[in-house]
């Protein structure tokens, strides 16, 4: 059954709720607009339009031309968003010079590629190890996590 005191006083809450989610739809709605198309007559001014010898063309040309350049923008922009730059499929593998003991804050990492780096994130864990594998990668934000031999990782900064 429908308890009315559990709801008692809390209309005053709902309220600005509904009038809150209401306005987001609004301003959400009235800020999606159709897509506008690429005119290279609206795009450049007439003198532009001359320079570039385009008054030789038809207007079914000129048409086909923006169509192109229209197009083009899109498949370079979902080239771009498939293979991304070679600084965001950073990866480095190599393993740790020497006896493994874990991390306790502050740790530094002698790789055997010559490669030092230090422990920027706090935290502790034990695990001994002789040369075990590392593979240290470039996360989401831009900083360094070192995985040691698929089991843990940490956030690390090179030294050298």
């Amino acid at each position: 059954m429908f308890n009315y005191n559990l709801w008692k006083g809390r209309e005053k809450l709902i309220r600005p709720f509904c009038k809150l989610v209401l306005l987001i739809f609004i301003v959400l709605y009235g800020t999606l607009e159709a897509e506008e198309k690429f005119s290279l007559t609206d795009a450049m001014s007439s003198e532009e339009f001359t320079e570039l010898g385009l008054t030789k063309l038809t207007p079914q040309e000129i048409n086909k031309l923006s169509d192109w350049i229209n197009n083009f923008d899109k498949s370079n922009l979902k080239q771009n968003q498939a293979f991304p730059n070679n600084e965001d499929r950073f990866v480095i593998t190599s393993q740790i010079d020497g006896s493994f003991r874990g991390w306790d804050g502050k740790t530094v990492f002698r790789l055997k590629n010559g490669q030092i780096w230090q422990q920027r994130l706090s935290g502790k864990w034990r695990y001994f190890a002789e040369d075990p594998p590392v593979e240290i990668t470039k996360n989401f934000f831009g900083y360094f996590v070192m995985r040691v031999n698929d089991k843990k990782s940490i956030g690390v900064k090179r030294v050298k």
